[in-house]
This record gives structure tokens, C-alpha cells and sequence, in this order.
């Protein structure tokens, strides 16, 4: 559970002018959050409303470019960078899903990282995915180790899962405890935002629909795959 529990409000509930949302707030509690729906059903775009009301609270991008720090153009670092501010709050956003292989890839040659450039080349759209998840934590723990004065620190990481195999993701999952451990040793608070279709990053943890925010629990993949599919924009 979160110290300091994250309210996300004024959501925008009709970003495409037709009714999406049913709520136009939501707070984080806990340290990883994730919104599980199937392809199509608003996950990405939540992500994208949730990081304009953090904008909205004057939360602006941070000088220091995905360029600068050798990762791929998909990721991006947000602060807030009035000098005497109380929030304090910092946000770092990565979409798997803008990150293609050529951007990886082509970002670590741009940053002159000629071993990590070797090592991508010759890796698999799912390895490559877990580097720049790698990048994120990292990175997230240079801004925390830049920023004395930082207290929270929110990662948006959506879509990580598509193109990865059962073992990347249990991989991911069984390492999340151990990586925001390495951040929160800094006195920062850390909260995970995770977007998924994939019921591997839904085992034994409460997930939220990103269209009602309800919370839900799957005991078994096939609650899991009733779910997905009741919800399936091909049923419209």
C-alpha cells in the first residue's frame, strides 16, 4: 500500500466525444496497479487521461531527454519543474507499444551504447521489451538519485506484454517487488502502472477494468478468459 495515496481527478470521460469512462477520478492505493481489458478497450487511452491530469496539476516534462539517456523515443520523462514546488512528484511513462525494434535499437546507437546496441540487434521483439522495461527502472531510479526532493515517483508502463512469452512475464512479475525496492531505498515512494490483456500479469492480484475502474480478482484463467471476452470490442 501506498504512504500517500495518488488521486487521479477531473478524467476526461469522453476523449473521443462519446461516453467511455464512467468515472472521472481514481486513486492509487496500492504500489502496482494494473488495468486488464482485451485489445481495443480503452487501456492505452486511460493511460493517456491519467497522464493529462497529472499535466493538469502543472506536472510539466522534465529537460532531460529519452535521447540523452539512450533509450527508446517511446519513453519519455516527466517532472514537475517549478523549483519550490509541495507536490514533488514525478512521472515516467513507457508504451511498449511505440516502441518498436528499430527505435530500441536505433537509440542505444544515437546514445553511442555500442554493447547494448550488439546485444538488441541479435535479440527477440520479447528480450528487447524487457531491456527497455530494464531502461525505465533505471532511469527511474537516475531521476530519484537526480532529485533529492522528489517523495513520489509514478511509472506508466503499458502494453509491456505484447510479444512476450508466459516465462518473460513471470519474469517481469517475479522481479517487480526487487526493482521498485531499488528505487524506494532512495526515500522515494514508487507506484507501478501496468496495462495488460494477458492473464499472467493478472495471477493473484487484484486488477482494474480501465472502463468502469472496478476491481476484480481472476481465480483461474478461465474467469479470466470469460471476462476478456464479454468485454471484446468485437462483440460491438
Amino acid at each position: 500500500m501506498l504512504k500517500k495515496p495518488i488521486a487521479f481527478t477531473d478524467i476526461i470521460q469522453d476523449p473521443y466525444g462519446q461516453p467511455m469512462f464512467h468515472n472521472d477520478h481514481f486513486t492509487v492505493t496500492d504500489k502496482v496497479t494494473v488495468f486488464a481489458g482485451p485489445n481495443g478497450y480503452g487501456k492505452s487511452t486511460l493511460t493517456k487521461m491519467l497522464k493529462h491530469c497529472l499535466k493538469l496539476q502543472d506536472i510539466k516534462e522534465s529537460e532531460k531527454t529519452a535521447r540523452e539517456r539512450g533509450i527508446s523515443r517511446a519513453f519519455s520523462v516527466i517532472g514537475n519543474k517549478e523549483e519550490n514546488t509541495s507536490k514533488n512528484i514525478t512521472f515516467i511513462s513507457y508504451d511498449a507499444h511505440a516502441d518498436s525494434y528499430q527505435n530500441a535499437t536505433a537509440s542505444n546507437l544515437l546514445s553511442e551504447n555500442h554493447q547494448m546496441f550488439s546485444i538488441r540487434i541479435e535479440s527477440s521483439e520479447g528480450q528487447n521489451k524487457i531491456y527497455s522495461l530494464m531502461e525505465v527502472f533505471d532511469a527511474a531510479k537516475e531521476v530519484v538519485m537526480e532529485n533529492k526532493e522528489l517523495e513520489q515517483i509514478i511509472l506508466f508502463v503499458d502494453g509491456i506484454d505484447s510479444g512476450l512469452s508466459i516465462d518473460m512475464i513471470n519474469l517481469i512479475m517475479s522481479t517487480l517487488d526487487l526493482k521498485l525496492g531499488q528505487i524506494e531505498q532512495y526515500g522515494v515512494e514508487v507506484a507501478l502502472i501496468l496495462t495488460t490483456n494477458n492473464y499472467e500479469m493478472c495471477r493473484e492480484r487484484t486488477v482494474y477494468d480501465p472502463i468502469t475502474f472496478e476491481s476484480v480478482t481472476y481465480t483461474n484463467y478461465e474467469e479470466f478468459r470469460k471476462d476478456m471476452l464479454a468485454k471484446s470490442t468485437l462483440n460491438n
